[in-house]
This record gives structure tokens, C-alpha cells and sequence, in this order.
């Protein structure tokens, strides 16, 4: 089994997953032995397919065993997949080739943030009652419970133990995240993987190089497999964009480019892909081919000002007035709230606003000649002015 424990960090509160078994006061529902719907009552297992056959509660060769716990002000629930014969939560070799789909009836726990260990995964929820399916495949995992217990989290170069197709699931409410509103602002969050020590949700810390805030993934494991196999990790989450906004800062995450955000500390053997999810309703990381001991992924906030625009043009229009016309600015991660563009002469400069092209500016000598730019406004401030045109 594995664990959930609480870890505090740069002033939040993050769940680390790890091996051995769940902490807190688990809550029980009924002293059946199955934990399947039609045995138990909320929270429990709605139903369970391998390979798109159903595993009943009865089943002879497999189980899905649910615990519900309180951990400090957070409500969790897990689920993990069992063999029978013998008991145990190794699945085996053959079994990484598996497609489980498990659904779960949260009962008043809502699910906001879930975590799996598992591969190729899909989660979806609904609501009324609240249910959490998950899609996935068995990972072949070492065993962290190898690894120190605390960050900064050290695990052996070789692992002496492994597990060959391991998958389980942890759907929490997170109650311990005391901002109500950011709290809200987490439903959505998915994160799966087959690292086995990581943090969650992602840390927002301060960025002393830009001065702003960027997301802190916190990942630890063994550099390989006991019998010296490279362990390759990957990492996928979904962080919801009203999370973005309220705790993150960006205004318009839908339009975030990859020069509004950053990666690092990530290793040179890991890729890391940032992107927005169709509909816009989420930001996408996606982190493969990493190689360990330890692991820090930081995802700066870099630049989310809009791009400078393009094509100026200036004219007069009268003796005093000058019209600039241009292609409009890109958003980067925050809305544009308009224009505003400059006419200078010497030391002395007049200015004008709009919504967009175009920018009138007043105030002009007439017969004098001017240089003039004109920049898109933020949210998030200025973005860089244009090239000038003269007038």
C-alpha cells in the first residue's frame, strides 16, 4: 500500500505520495468486506471492467479495495487494484498492457484534486451524485518506501524493489487548502504518473529572477529499476485555469503562448510540454523521459504582457491630430484592455487611448514633425511598444 501524508511547503499545504500504508483516521462505512456499491454505502466502488470485461464485487482473481480517510481537514478517498491469489497489489508483468476503468461514487466528498499512479489515464466527473471514473493502465513502479520520508526527499541509485504493474487512485476534497475561494478553484485538478514520491498540488513560489510568482512540481525516485533498467518517469497534469487565476496571477490563461511560461530544473534528460487543453478550460503539463534521483520542475510565469503590435502606420488628420493604424497585439496569458500610443518631439510628448486600432492623438503643432509607437495595455501592465512612425 501507499500513503498520503501531509507536507508543508513555502506557506501552502501539498500532499507527497509515497509507499507504505494510508495516514490519518480512516472512515468506514460498513464492516462488509466489499467495498462495491451494492454492498456498501458512499463512498464506494460503482463499478470496475478489465479489458472491458466487469470485475464484480465477488470477482475470484481480482479486487478493488477503497479506503476513506481524514487526513487533518482533508476528506481522501483511494482505490487500488488487488490480485487475489496471491493478495497482494503487484499485478505482474502482463498486466502493464491492462486497461482498467473504475468508477467511484464520492458520496459527500467532492472531488476536486485526483491523483493516480497509472498510464495513459482519463478521468472524468459528474456531479449529482458525485462520481470519479478513471482510465488507465498498470505502471511498473519501485518502491520509494526505499526513499527518505521527508523533503528533501534521497532515494538509493538502485532500487531493491520494484513493483511490475501497480495502480491505485486518491480523490480528495482538500479540505486543508484554507483559501475557500482558491480551494474552489482547484475542481478539475488530475495529476498521474509513475513517479513515486511527488507534491501536490503544484507550490507557487516567488521567482527572485522575474518577481513573480512560478508553479514548484516536487518528484523523487529511484535512477533505476533493480535490475539496472533506467527508470524513465513521466508526469501529466491538468491544472485547472481558475486556479491559474486566482492563485497563480494570470488573468487569461487560455492564451498563454510558450514564452509566457518557463520550465526548469527538470533534468537534460526530460521533456516538458506546456499547453492548453481544448476548450480552455485547463493547462496541460506534460513531463517524459526523466531520469532521477531528484527532481524540481519550477514553471515560471516568464512574459503573459501582450506582444508589441506590428504594422504602424501614422497620419495627419487635421493640423493638430495624429491617427496610427496597426496590427493588433497577441495575447499572452492577459487580457488586453487597450491601446495606448505616443507622439514625440525633443523632450516633450502627447498620447492618446483607445480599444484598438485605431489611436488618435491630439494636441500636435501643426507643421511639426513627430515620432510615434503605440503599445497594448494588460492586466498584467504594458507590452513592449512598436517600431515608430513618423508623421
Amino acid at each position: 500500500m501507499r500513503k498520503i501524508v501531509a507536507l508543508a511547503c513555502a506557506g501552502v499545504v501539498a500532499l507527497s505520495f509515497g509507499v507504505a500504508s494510508p495516514s490519518g483516521a480512516e472512515v468506514r462505512t460498513s464492516t462488509a468486506l466489499s467495498d462495491y456499491c451494492s454492498e456498501v454505502a458512499p463512498p464506494c466502488v460503482v463499478s470496475a471492467t478489465l479489458n472491458g470485461t466487469p470485475v464484480p464485487h465477488d470477482d475470484p482473481d481480482w479486487s478493488v479495495v477503497l479506503h476513506s480517510y481524514n487526513v487533518g481537514k482533508s476528506r481522501e478517498i483511494r482505490w487500488t487494484i488487488h490480485t487475489l491469489d496471491p493478495f497482494g497489489n503487484e499485478l505482474g508483468p502482463d498486466s502493464l498492457d491492462d486497461v482498467w476503468v473504475v468508477t467511484v461514487n464520492t458520496g459527500s466528498v467532492v472531488p476536486r484534486v485526483v491523483f493516480a499512479y497509472g498510464a495513459d489515464a482519463s478521468i472524468v466527473r459528474l456531479t449529482s451524485p458525485n462520481r470519479v471514473t478513471i482510465t488507465a493502465t498498470p505502471v511498473w513502479m519501485t518502491d520509494n518506501d526505499e526513499c527518505t520520508p521527508s523533503w528533501p526527499w534521497t532515494c538509493p541509485d538502485r532500487a531493491t524493489n520494484d513493483f511490475e504493474g501497480y495502480l491505485d487512485a486518491i480523490i480528495t476534497n482538500y479540505g486543508a487548502w484554507s483559501d475557500t475561494a482558491q480551494r474552489e478553484s482547484m475542481y478539475g485538478m488530475n495529476y498521474t504518473t509513475n513517479i513515486g514520491l511527488t507534491s501536490m498540488p503544484p507550490e507557487i513560489e516567488y521567482d527572485p529572477s522575474t518577481g513573480a510568482d512560478r508553479l514548484l512540481i516536487r518528484l523523487a525516485n529511484h535512477h533505476e529499476y533493480p535490475d539496472g533498467t533506467l527508470f524513465e518517469g513521466f508526469a501529466h497534469l491538468r491544472i485547472p485555469n481558475l486556479f491559474l487565476r486566482r492563485v497563480y496571477g494570470v488573468d487569461d490563461p487560455s492564451t498563454l503562448t510558450s514564452a509566457g511560461l518557463a520550465t526548469s530544473g527538470t533534468g537534460a534528460a526530460a521533456t516538458v510540454v506546456v499547453s492548453q487543453e481544448s476548450g480552455g478550460g485547463a493547462m496541460l503539463v506534460d513531463i517524459t523521459d526523466m531520469t532521477f534521483s531528484r527532481r524540481r520542475v519550477r514553471i515560471s510565469r516568464g512574459v503573459i504582457t501582450p506582444t508589441k503590435p506590428k504594422e504602424v502606420t501614422a497620419r495627419r488628420v487635421g493640423g493638430t491630430r495624429a491617427k496610427l493604424k496597426f496590427t493588433a497585439s497577441k495575447r499572452r496569458g492577459s487580457k488586453i484592455t487597450g491601446y495606448r500610443a505616443t507622439c514625440e518631439r525633443g523632450p516633450s510628448a502627447l498620447s492618446g487611448r483607445a480599444s484598438g486600432s485605431p489611436v488618435v492623438v491630439k494636441g500636435l503643432s501643426p507643421g511639426v514633425k513627430y515620432s510615434c509607437r503605440v503599445r497594448a495595455l494588460s492586466k498584467a501592465g504594458p507590452g513592449p511598444w512598436s517600431g515608430k512612425a513618423r508623421v
